[in-house]
């Protein structure tokens, strides 16, 4: 891989968008998530079949997507839960197969076992698992096709969690549906789950906002970062651990992110000056910093 532009993981498989609009991915395979049209796992990246004009690359747990030039929305892997959006809740996708509906997406995400799709016209569109109102269609119905997010109409991104989902408004403001345990919505609350978006308290300057397995963050306008959740080994980044943050609470010493990224139980910052921060579990080093030390507050990555 030489030409990558994105490239984005989850548990145990990988995927890179190349520079030609091609997909390659590597690791687990038993669902067929490569999209190699084989169940074979690999070591080294293997090409989706028929993808050449890929603009994004979103993975799940044992499924892809990818969103295509045009705007249509592609997906192949585990279809248990609809995760697929084709219209399938049984057996396995091992080639890309069309999201039902969906053509004039601009960014796809996938959760666990879910994916929503951001429209051209700021609506939001998900499919998929939703025990926990995931989906934000005000219901709790498994979804094997899109549906519209209820409340809707002007989101510029949005970022996917576990069991919840976020979206970014255009005016700054931060929205969140689904699994609302340990303060994941930002809301004040701690426990239940909300079926429809509401609103992340106090927060009206937002540029991006990112979802982590027990936590939410979002840059702020002036380059400052908040997270809110469970401080799971310092996810949070305020210098707690172990800690629940109904309400967005500042990251410590960063006043200069430019772009963000959680994951299960550590976030990372892109800043000005080109450094790569990163805060929360280190048990196997993914802070980056040398050491398997959970970091509470921003640390940057070693010789990056």
């Amino acid at each position: 891989i030489s030409d990558a532009v994105q490239v984005t993981a989850k548990a145990f498989h990988t995927c890179a968008l190349r520079s030609g609009g091609s997909v390659s991915c590597w690791g687990k395979n038993d669902s067929g998530e490569l999209g190699d049209g084989t169940t074979e796992s690999s070591q080294v990246p293997v090409a989706v079949a028929g993808i050449d004009d890929a603009l994004q690359v979103a993975v799940g747990q044992d499924f892809t997507c990818v969103l295509r030039d045009g705007g249509s929305v592609v997906c192949w892997g585990a279809a248990t839960y609809g995760r697929l959006g084709n219209g399938s809740d049984t057996g396995i996708q091992l080639t890309p197969a069309a999201v039902s509906g969906v053509n004039d997406a601009i960014q796809v995400e996938c959760g666990a076992y879910f994916a929503c799709a951001l429209r051209a016209t700021g609506s939001v569109a998900c499919w998929g698992y939703n025990q926990y109102g995931t989906l934000g269609d005000n219901s709790t119905t498994t979804r094997i096709t899109p549906v519209a997010v209820s409340n809707l109409s002007d989101a510029k991104q949005i970022a996917v969690g576990v069991f919840n989902t976020c979206a970014l408004r255009q005016s700054g403001a931060v929205a969140c549906w689904g699994n609302g345990n340990y303060g994941r919505l930002g809301n004040g609350t701690t426990s239940g789950s909300s079926l429809v978006p509401t609103a992340v308290t106090g927060l009206t300057d937002a540029l991006q906002v990112t979802m982590g397995h027990n936590h939410g963050c979002a840059l702020r306008a002036n380059g400052s970062v908040v997270c809110w959740g469970y401080s799971y080994a310092g996810v949070l980044g305020n210098g707690t651990e172990e800690e629940t943050a109904s309400t967005p609470t500042a990251v410590s010493n960063l006043t200069d992110a430019t772009q963000i990224s959680a994951k299960s139980n550590h976030t990372c910052a892109w800043t000005e000056n080109g450094d790569l921060v990163c805060w929360g579990q280190n048990n196997v080093g993914q802070v980056g910093n040398g050491t398997r030390t959970n970091a509470l507050t921003p640390t940057t990555v070693v010789g990056l």
